[in-house]
C-alpha cells in the first residue's frame, strides 16, 4: 500500500507543474490542537487528560477538464490512557488524492467522473460523513460518477472505506469493506429531497447477539429545508440484508425542527431533534432488527458521544444564541432510551458497550452540554463542558459513574 499511495503521490505532483500556467491552482493548510479531560469514560473508574493535533496541507488544481486536489495529513494524540484507534491518530499519509474528470461541459447536463481517495459527506451525514469532528476523517478509494441536471444532481459511488494506521503512508481499506451505490438530491423549492440506495458489507460486524459477516442494504428519503424562521430535516431509513446467516430488518427515523426567534439581540435559535434507531426484538428468532448508522459523522449527539444511533431512542432539546463579534454559545440536553429491551447498547463505532439485559429498563440516561466558540480571521476556537449522568439501565449492568469532559480547541486555515 505505501508503494501504491507514494506512486499515485508522484504522479499527481507530476502532472501540476505541466498543467498551463493559467490554471486555477489554490493550496492552504489546517491546522487544529485540542486538549479534552475526559473522566470516568464509558461509566467507570479513571480518566485522562489528552492533546489531540493535526495538521493537513492540501493542493488544488483546476484544468478543464480535469480537477486534482491533494491533501495530506498527519495527526496524533498524546496523554490518552487507552490505546489509540484508526479515528485517534496517523503518521503521515494521503487524506484525499483524486483526479475528476469533467466528461461532458456545455450541456444541458453535467458528468464527472472523479477516481481516488478522498472525503465523502452524504446529505446530514447520518450515514455517511467525513468524520471531520474526529482527529482523523474518514476517507474513501474508489470512483464517484456525478450526473446533474437543472435542479438535480445524482452520484453512483464504487467505493472502499480507508482504516487509518499509526505509521506513515499505511492507511488502506480492509476487513472486507465496502460502499456501493446511488444518492440523489432533487431540488424542492424551499427544500430538498434526497433519496438513495447504499450496499456496504464487512468480514466481522459485531452485534449484542454475536458476530459474523454482514451485508446490508439501506434505502432512505430525506427532506430538509426552511421557511421564515423555520427549518426542518428528517430522514427515514430502511435497512435488510445477511448478518452470520440470519436475515436483516432495521430502520431508522431522524429529525430536527428549528426555529430563530424574531427581534433584535442574540438571535436565540430553537432547536428539538428527535431520533429512534432500531434495535433487536430477540436473538432467539432468526432475524437482526439492530440498525447501523455505517460510517457517520463525528460527534453525532455532540461533543461528547459515548453512546451511537443502534437501538436508541433520543429526544434532544437545544439553544443557539449570537453573542456578537464572532461568538456563538449553544446549550442542549439529551435522553436515552433503547428502542428494545432484548438488545444492548452501543458506542457511536458500533462496538457493544453493554450486552443485552431485558429487565434493566429502557432508559439509559441523560446529557448536557455547554459550547461557546468564536470564529474569525480564519481562526475558530472552542470551550466545551459536558456531563452523562446514568440512568437505570446502565446503573444495572455495570459501573455508572457520570462521565464528564472538558474541551478546548484552536483552529487555524491558511
Amino acid at each position: 500500500m505505501r508503494r501504491r499511495a507514494a506512486g499515485l503521490l508522484t504522479a499527481l505532483l507530476l502532472a501540476v507543474p505541466s498543467m498551463a500556467a493559467d490554471d486555477a491552482v489554490t493550496a492552504g493548510l489546517d491546522l487544529r490542537l485540542r486538549w479534552e479531560s475526559l473522566d470516568h469514560g464509558d461509566w467507570a473508574d479513571g480518566g485522562d487528560a489528552r492533546l489531540l493535533h493535526r495538521a493537513m496541507p492540501w493542493l488544488d488544481v483546476s484544468a478543464q477538464p480535469l480537477h486534482v486536489r491533494l491533501r495530506g495529513i498527519a495527526a496524533g494524540v498524546e496523554g490518552m490512557r487507552d490505546r489509540p484507534g484508526p479515528p485517534d491518530r496517523t503518521g503521515l499519509d494521503l487524506l484525499e488524492a483524486a483526479v475528476g474528470i469533467d466528461l461532458a461541459q456545455g450541456g444541458d447536463i453535467d458528468l464527472m467522473l472523479t477516481v481516488g481517495r478522498a472525503l465523502l459527506g452524504l446529505g446530514s451525514e447520518r450515514l455517511v460523513g467525513r468524520r471531520y469532528g474526529a482527529n482523523v476523517p474518514q476517507p474513501f478509494d474508489g470512483a464517484r460518477m456525478r450526473v446533474a441536471g437543472g435542479g438535480w444532481q445524482v452520484d453512483l459511488l464504487a467505493l472502499r472505506p480507508v482504516i487509518a494506521g499509526s505509521g506513515d503512508l499505511d492507511d488502506a481499506p480492509g476487513q472486507g469493506r465496502f460502499l456501493r451505490g446511488a444518492y440523489a438530491t432533487i431540488d424542492a423549492g424551499q427544500g430538498t429531497l434526497d433519496a438513495y440506495l447504499l450496499a456496504t458489507g464487512q468480514d466481522t460486524a459485531r452485534y449484542a447477539q454475536g458476530a459474523g459477516r454482514e451485508s446490508r442494504r439501506t434505502a432512505g428519503l430525506r427532506l430538509a429545508g426552511s421557511d421564515g424562521n423555520w427549518t426542518w430535516n428528517g430522514e427515514g431509513m430502511w435497512q435488510w440484508g445477511r448478518f452470520a446467516g440470519t436475515e436483516i430488518r432495521a430502520w431508522s427515523l431522524a429529525s430536527e425542527v428549528g426555529y430563530r426567534l424574531p427581534g433584535p439581540g442574540l438571535s436565540p435559535r430553537l432547536l428539538l431533534r428527535a431520533n429512534i434507531a432500531s434495535g433487536d426484538a430477540s436473538p432467539a428468532d432468526g432475524r437482526l432488527g439492530t440498525f447501523n448508522p455505517l460510517y457517520p459523522r463525528a460527534k453525532y449527539f455532540g461533543e461528547l458521544t459515548p453512546i451511537g444511533p443502534r437501538n436508541m431512542v433520543n429526544l434532544h432539546p437545544g439553544l443557539e444564541l449570537d453573542l456578537g463579534a464572532g461568538f456563538q454559545l449553544s446549550a442542549a440536553g439529551v435522553f436515552y432510551w433503547r428502542q428494545r429491551r432484548a438488545d444492548g447498547l452501543y458506542g457511536l463505532s458500533g462496538q457493544v458497550l453493554r450486552p443485552a439485559e431485558p429487565d434493566a429498563g429502557r432508559f439509559v440516561g441523560r446529557q448536557g452540554e455547554l459550547v461557546l466558540g468564536w470564529e474569525g480571521r480564519g481562526l475558530t476556537a472552542a470551550a466545551s463542558f459536558s456531563l452523562f449522568r446514568p440512568g437505570r439501565f446502565v446503573r444495572g449492568t455495570g459501573p455508572a459513574r457520570t462521565i464528564t469532559l472538558v474541551g478546548l480547541e484552536l483552529g487555524w486555515s491558511l
